[in-house]
């Protein structure tokens, strides 16, 4: 490259006031490092950092609170099922609100349960008369 500047055992970068950064290679080093031609703050693999307008591909997020409001359809690819209310592929600790439709697959069954005496009431969709056939129990 013309006009290299090559530093050997590290770069000391002394702070305006007080401390000093240091910038060291590897020992098998052989990456470019591009530096963007502005005004910006590296993301460190040991940092915490809040970071805005980014676009995540394919991530693998283990954990963390998410907050706020998301567009775009939520896709879910595990197909545990569910027996109960602490199983299956969406788990939810509070309560749903659902502005529009929901549909539940064919041959499904969905479960209320009423508080007050504690028995089940469950609608199941009958595919031959196109309607919700309402089981006590």
């Amino acid at each position: 490259m013309a006009n290299e500047f090559k530093v050997k055992n590290g770069l000391s970068i002394a702070g305006t006031s007080s401390g000093t950064t240091v910038l060291k290679s590897s020992t098998a080093a052989s990456g470019t490092l591009t530096l963007p031609a502005a005004t910006d703050t590296l993301v460190g693999l040991a940092t915490t950092d809040t970071l805005t307008n980014k676009t995540l591909t394919s991530p693998t997020i283990n954990g963390g609170a998410l907050s706020g409001t998301f567009t775009g359809a939520l896709t879910l690819s595990n197909t545990t099922a569910s027996t109960s209310s602490t199983t299956g592929s969406l788990k939810l600790g509070g309560g749903l609100g659902v502005a529009g439709n929901i549909y539940v697959g064919s041959a499904s069954k969905v479960g209320f349960v009423n508080a007050s005496n504690v028995s089940a009431v469950y609608q199941v969709y009958n595919a031959a008369t196109n309607s919700l056939d309402t089981v006590f129990g």
